[in-house]
């Protein structure tokens, strides 16, 4: 009974330790896309006119 019971507790700190790994990954690519947005924005706003970009339908 208490093997199962460490079993079971094991599994489930695993089940949490793999959510928040996933959960880390998901927010450093939610980061890294908003450091390309970020960048992307500066090319253009650098290339293209602000009269342009606010004219522009996203």
């Amino acid at each position: 009974d208490s093997l199962l019971y460490k079993v079971s507790g094991y599994t489930y700190l695993r089940n949490i330790q793999i959510q928040h790994d996933s959960f880390s990954l998901s927010l450093f690519c939610m980061e890294f896309k908003g450091l390309i947005g970020a960048l992307a924005w500066n090319v253009a706003t650098r290339l293209i006119p602000v009269e342009k970009l606010s004219t522009m339908d996203f």
